[in-house]
């Protein structure tokens, strides 16, 4: 097989590619991935073969067609064989060229928009030669083919004896939106001797008495995740696979759009789908207490042991 293209925006677009990669058809040959420029995704893809374009804020279409010149060149080089995204812009920026090239190519809806395809989902059904598919059964359709979904490779473990918080991980992931309101509820709530990671993205904190760091590198944050006694997120799928895959099941909260914290509230929906699949504790910022952080710390999830292959249809 030639080339394998791998196309997402940095974020929990990445982390989630980076996770189904091993359940790709052709994803264990000449792969190259193609990114948004960010620590996350530089830290993530450390080692690939990787190739980064800058930031394409979501509905910025003066930047996605930038992008596309940008990346022509490594397109008609590469002649890729197979390219597969779950968005965001950038997936536009490729598919186009990729097909135009011969390339099969293949959009899998990420594993947030629970009730529907996102813009560039709704965009990309239109080109012919773009095959795609949903993770969730409940909107697939004849445009729309039900492959699986990331989230199948977790389930609930026992619950494990956590008597006091000790270290607790704060991330709101690389989200270009503050979270003001997360933060503001959980410093009265969480232990004074808490030994807690604060990962504040754009969300300014210095006046609420807490020290935290921008961003980390991902392995930087998944270790730290690992020797938490609680990982609390917001309710992006990037946080929630980092926490999932070092064996935590996350007290998720969603950014709400009427807050100015996300473009619209599908992490809302996210956020519920784990928690119906018993995979995190999922609340409001304003449902936030003692009792339900004490519960959240005491849950687990464990790796399922066989996870089939995304179904993507015939070769």
């Amino acid at each position: 097989m030639g080339t394998v293209l791998m196309v997402a925006s940095a974020g929990g677009h990445l982390a989630e590619l980076f996770r189904l990669r091993a359940r790709l058809p052709g994803a264990d040959a000449d792969t190259v991935w193609v990114s948004t420029d960010h620590p996350h995704s530089r830290s993530l893809l450390a080692g690939c073969r990787a190739h980064f374009v800058p930031d394409a804020p979501s509905r910025d279409w003066r930047a996605a067609l930038r992008n596309a010149r940008l990346l022509r060149p490594l397109l008609r080089e590469l002649r890729p064989e197979r390219v597969f995204s779950n968005g965001a812009s950038v997936a536009v920026s490729v598919f186009v060229q990729a097909v135009l090239l011969g390339a099969r190519a293949d959009y899998v809806e990420n594993s947030v928009r629970v009730r529907g395809p996102s813009l560039t989902g709704r965009l990309l059904r239109w080109v012919p030669g773009v095959r795609t598919h949903t993770q969730y059964r409940s909107w697939a359709s004849r445009r729309w083919h039900f492959a699986g979904s990331v989230l199948d490779e977790w389930q609930p473990a026992a619950p494990a004896a956590v008597p006091a918080l000790q270290r607790v991980v704060v991330t709101v992931g690389t989200e270009a939106w503050p979270f003001r309101a997360l933060f503001q509820a959980l410093v009265p709530l969480l232990p004074e001797n808490a030994q807690v990671l604060w990962q504040h993205g754009s969300t300014e904190v210095g006046d609420l008495g807490l020290r935290g760091v921008h961003s980390l590198p991902a392995a930087e944050l998944g270790a730290a995740m690992a020797e938490a006694d609680l990982v609390v997120a917001h309710s992006g799928i990037g946080s929630a696979i980092a926490a999932l895959d070092r064996g935590k099941a996350p007290l998720l909260v969603p950014r709400r759009a009427h807050r100015g914290e996300a473009v619209d509230d599908h992490q809302a929906d996210i956020g519920e789908e784990l928690a119906r699949r018993g995979l995190c504790t999922f609340c409001e910022v304003g449902q936030l207490d003692a009792e339900r952080i004490a519960a959240a710390a005491c849950r687990r999830v464990a790796r399922v042991a066989q996870v089939p292959p995304l179904d993507l249809g015939p070769p």
